[in-house]
């Protein structure tokens, strides 16, 4: 929408007038660049040990953290200063990492936490107590862990929202349950081969009988 004629008029007698604004707080500028810069040099130490930190999105305060790049375990300096952000934590990629029991401690409660990627890793049923710490949570991806029907009747995250459990040590049965019990929670398991092959064969059927040269009368 465009000004009015009296905004504009307001505009140019400010402008006319040297267009003065409030007095610049020269110690607040000073201060504030000095965080950003000593951020970024915290941020620079966990890229060159491997660990990715960016913004979730543009202008996001919430980041997004990925471990798969970091070869080997972190070390316990690293991961402290990873975990300084752990209020910031919308979300993070563990890929397999090999974490320590106390380094899955630090990130215990992430309150902002709404993506976990946990594909492959082990020892899963020893942290469903801290992933259910995890309220924010909306997607889980256990993909690929050795979780247990056990482990996933102790799971309470993510209240709503995806959980992949695709390929892990839960049974058929103990899948069904937990969807019985938990119907607000879109739960993926492992893919029906017989239904893709299904699909395939009647895209097939149906790609063979399109004809774009026959017109409806």
């Amino acid at each position: 929408p465009r000004p009015s004629a009296e905004e504009i008029m307001m505009l140019t007698h400010w402008v006319a007038n040297g267009a003065e604004g409030p007095p610049i707080d020269e110690a607040a500028l000073a201060a504030e660049q000095a965080a950003r810069v000593a951020e970024q040099q915290k941020l620079n130490q966990l890229m060159e040990s491997g660990i990715i930190v960016l913004p979730l999105s543009l202008g996001s305060e919430l980041l997004y953290v990925d471990l798969q790049n970091v070869s080997g375990g972190i070390s316990d300096a690293n991961f402290e200063l990873l975990s300084s952000y752990k209020d910031r934590i919308g979300e993070l990629k563990l890929a397999s990492a090999e974490l320590t029991t106390e380094q899955y401690e630090l990130l215990r409660g992430a309150p902002e936490l709404r993506v976990l990627n946990a594909a492959g890793i082990s020892s899963v049923d020893s942290l469903v107590d801290l992933i259910n710490s995890l309220s924010a949570l909306e997607k889980l991806i256990l993909f690929g862990s050795d979780l247990s029907g056990e482990g996933l009747s102790k799971l309470s995250v993510p209240v709503s929202g995806a959980l992949y459990i695709g390929s892990t040590k839960v049974t058929s049965e103990q899948l069904a349950a937990y969807r019985s019990a938990h119907p607000e929670v879109q739960v993926f398991g492992d893919v029906d081969l017989d239904a893709v092959h299904a699909i395939e064969v009647l895209d097939l059927e149906n790609s063979a009988a399109f004809n774009p040269n026959n017109k409806k009368k």
